[in-house]
């Protein structure tokens, strides 16, 4: 689509649009011959308000919510292109109560306090929008997100019991708080009162918040009647293994020293195979026969020698 006019902008409100979702299409007719500009957020270039970090739904407190964790003090652009800026809040769903928040001034004067104070409390789908021109720039940022009910937390405190009552006799009541750690108030109920309570088991309970149009209604379980635990005993630290001692080596049988001369043995063992048998005759035969040969031999050489001496 084009105008007739060479000096305009088609924007919408709000960002991250679903399926389904209704789409409204705003333009401006700028005066002169504006150009857009680049907004910067503490030096960076800011495409969104936020970061894809950041959240787009956020719990109902009863206090104003944005959509960012920071305010706006350090906003800029190239050059300073632009200098004054408008901080806008629109409803952008059906359903959504009308609300319109709007303030304007430089950058130090977007603090996250003087934000809040023109911010939507309410449950329903917003945009934040950061506008701003001068005579011949004009910049623009939004933000789509969502104030949904609110979800307490907490856990309830009641009477222990020791012994098999009826839920209904266990009173149950606590505190629930909401986002910003605020009281929600409410009642805590048992989903079974007339059970019988027994040792160890968790028994079912609902929180109904006295603001269901804003809160959410909590389920959880507790036990009632706890399992005795027996003293702990004390686990003595185990003691340290005792480093093994080196084994002494063992002496030689015959050490020899250094000048020790090492006599020769010329002692002759005779194997009992060589000698006779006790009982065994044809041994002891063949050992006197060579008892009786030797004598032979012996007397023979004596009497040569007598002989021989006669002689002389």
């Amino acid at each position: 689509m084009r105008l007739k006019t060479p000096n305009y902008r088609f924007y919408t409100i709000g960002t991250n649009w679903q399926e389904g979702n209704t789409i409204t299409l705003f333009v401006d007719i700028l005066e002169g011959n504006k150009k857009e500009s680049s907004l910067y957020l503490n030096g960076e270039p800011l495409k969104d308000i936020g970061s894809t970090e950041e959240k787009d739904h956020f719990g109902y407190t009863g206090e104003a919510i944005i959509p960012i964790t920071y305010g706006l003090t350090k906003l800029s652009t190239k050059d300073n292109q632009v200098e004054v800026f408008t901080i806008h809040f629109h409803s952008v769903s059906e359903g959504t109560p009308s609300y319109e928040g709007h303030m304007r001034g430089t950058a130090d004067q977007l603090t996250k306090e003087a934000i809040l104070k023109i911010a939507p409390k309410e449950i329903g789908v917003y945009s934040m929008i950061i506008n701003g021109e001068s005579d011949t720039h004009y910049v623009s940022a939004s933000r789509r997100f969502a104030i949904v009910k609110g979800t307490p937390v907490g856990e309830p405190i009641f009477d222990r019991v020791d012994s098999e009552v009826k839920l209904s006799s266990v009173s149950i009541r606590g505190t629930m708080v909401n986002a910003i750690g605020k009281e929600v108030e409410g009642e805590f109920t048992w989903n079974t009162p007339d059970e019988e309570v027994n040792k160890g088991m968790a028994y079912s309970w609902t929180f109904t918040p006295t603001d269901l149009e804003h809160y959410d209604v909590v389920k959880g379980k507790s036990i009632v009647w706890e399992e005795e635990k027996g003293p702990e005993v004390p686990v003595e630290p185990g003691q340290p293994e005792k480093p093994t001692e080196p084994s002494t080596p063992e002496k030689p049988d015959n050490t020899t020293k250094p000048n020790d001369t090492i006599k020769p043995n010329n002692t002759i063992k005779l194997n009992k195979a060589d000698m006779p048998k006790t009982g065994d005759i044809t041994n002891l035969g063949v050992f006197a026969s060579m008892l009786v040969s030797s004598s032979g031999a012996l007397a023979v050489l004596l009497g040569k020698r007598c002989k021989s001496n006669k002689n002389d």
